[in-house]
């Protein structure tokens, strides 16, 4: 593999970061945990850096997995949470610019990931769920479902309402969740680079404002995974962040590669940059019985995909008298619920379509999104069959404007 070079430098100024892969770090989190236990020496370090979030409230019961099942299977919601300034934010975390639901089936050795847009309609400003209770969005989007809810922690300071977001999800989707992990954006540039960087197959050209990426795999720094993770405009960007979604797999693949390279050493060295920007309610011991999961599943289980969506739906609200004003997409209900019932009800039976609660698309004629279902081994195998990276060019990025 041959490094990427250092940002153009016609390339724009970086900017303040938006948004990440978060699941990155959460697979960071479990990995480095199951290293620790094989090292002795190192087990006091590792438990004083990965303390959970002494603010965390618990996951509401009624939206976890039926207890019937504990041990069997486990729910995780991983979040990455956007703290850019230029946004203006009034109150509370920021907005939730990634929403990722990973199941790891502890009893059959598989991993299930299940992508969720960050501009999802959730039906409109005020949410009623099942049970009674209502939860508000700032923009109809589910990006802002934490931080309109936001509540007080012990220390006084106003913080984003994961339990919230649990709901929405649980009322739109019928998915549980067990536990959550939410990630600061800052994290992967200082991640990536205290790996030395991460190799990344990188499927075509990748040009936007000044910064490019040469098709081939490359050893990508911080700043140029920045630009990789975050693109979505350009050729091969027609679905926007929907391609981007499909292209933040690259990444994952690579990142999963190279933190089952790292030594136990290497991987403590890595304990306080992850610590510092990552908060979970999940206890040592089921970190612990996570991360020996998941670097036990093969490659051939470890399956990704995105919920199935209508594009275009800019102005889209809950009647076309009263649009919404915001770019959205529209979840829709019966490729969702197809999707879910095949890969994620194994153990809670299939929810029909009907039963989920998610916004009614009423424009006619339009063609939702595919699901992009993958499995990890495909893209290994794509990673590895492409040239080395010296016979294609060499790579040169910088964040995206």
């Amino acid at each position: 593999m041959s490094e990427a070079h250092e940002p153009a430098q016609n390339a724009p100024a970086p900017r303040k970061r938006r948004i990440w892969p978060w699941v990155v770090l959460g697979a960071a989190l479990v990995a480095l945990a199951a290293a620790a236990v094989t090292a002795v020496r190192y087990v006091g370090d590792v438990v004083e850096e990965i303390k959970p979030d002494s603010a965390a409230a618990p996951i509401e019961e009624e939206y976890k997995t039926p207890p019937e099942y504990a041990g069997d299977v486990v729910n995780v919601l991983v979040c990455g949470v956007d703290y850019s300034e230029d946004r203006e934010y009034q109150d509370g975390d920021g907005l939730t610019d990634l929403i990722l639901y990973v199941q790891f089936d502890v009893k059959n050795h598989t991993i299930s990931m299940f992508q969720i847009p960050r501009n999802t309609f959730v039906g409109g400003y005020k949410l009623k769920m099942e049970n009674g209770d209502v939860y508000r969005s700032s923009n109809a989007n589910i990006n802002s479902i934490m931080r309109r809810n936001a509540i007080t922690d012990a220390d006084g300071n106003e913080v984003g309402n994961v339990n919230a977001l649990v709901a929405v999800i649980y009322n739109m989707y019928k998915l549980p969740v067990d536990y959550y992990v939410t990630l600061d954006m800052d994290a992967l540039v200082a991640m990536v680079d205290h790996m030395g960087g991460v190799d990344v197959y990188v499927p075509f050209d990748i040009e936007y404002k000044g910064s490019r990426l040469e098709a081939g795999t490359h050893t990508l720094l911080g700043e140029q995974a920045e630009f990789f993770v975050r693109n979505r405009h350009g050729a091969g960007y027609e679905q926007a962040d929907i391609a981007r979604l499909n292209m933040q797999r690259y990444f994952y693949q690579g990142l999963f590669a190279k933190l089952r390279s790292l030594t136990v050493r290497d991987i403590v060295k890595l304990m306080p940059v992850v610590a510092w920007y990552v908060k979970t309610d999940m206890d040592l011991g089921t970190i612990l019985q996570l991360a020996v999961e998941a670097l036990q599943v093969d490659a051939s289980a470890f399956m990704m995909c995105q919920s199935p969506v209508y594009m275009d739906c800019t102005n889209y609200g809950i009647n076309e008298a009263n649009p919404v004003g915001y770019s959205i997409v529209v979840a829709a209900r019966q490729e969702n619920a197809d999707l879910l019932n095949q890969y994620f009800r194994r153990y809670t039976g299939e929810v029909p379509a009907d039963e989920m609660n998610l916004p009614d698309y009423t424009r006619g004629g339009a063609v939702p999104t595919d699901a992009n279902v993958q499995w990890m081994g495909e893209l290994d195998a794509q990673a590895g069959n492409v040239p080395e990276p010296g016979s294609q060019g060499e790579a040169a990025a910088s964040p995206a404007a």
